[in-house]
């Protein structure tokens, strides 16, 4: 199908392009907004327009999605750290590294010359 030539212009990717960055960050009526003072200096062919109105909208839900979806894994991230974080308190320490806070490491009284000095052991009571 090719385009009618009824005397009006259609938005060219150039002009879309521009149009695109001034509208990239505004709200969807802003946006509109912007588009149709645009369009009002010049004679454009409204079906273009809409096509472009409607990559604007799309644009704008795309983003809103993916500012839940950044939301969603954020509180997913938070919740398995939580999960993780009371998991390991809950987890029992081995009896072998249990030692009681008040108990003290017996010195080793110094090994005469010429023997060698005895390892220290944990012994378990």
């Amino acid at each position: 199908m090719e385009p009618e030539n009824n005397g009006q212009k259609i938005l060219d990717p150039i002009e879309r392009a521009k149009l695109g960055l001034k509208v990239l960050n505004m709200s969807r009526e802003e946006a509109e907004e912007t588009i149709d003072a645009y369009i009002g200096q010049g004679n454009y062919d409204q079906a273009s327009v809409d096509y472009f109105k409607g990559q604007i909208a799309i644009q704008n839900q795309i983003k809103e999605k993916g500012a839940e979806l950044l939301v969603s894994g954020a509180q997913i991230l938070r919740l398995v750290a939580m999960a993780i974080a009371r998991n390991l308190s809950k987890t029992p320490v081995p009896p072998i590294m249990e030692r009681p806070v008040s108990e003290k490491p017996v010195p080793q009284p110094p090994a005469p010359a010429g023997v060698p000095a005895p390892q220290a052991q944990d012994t378990e009571e």
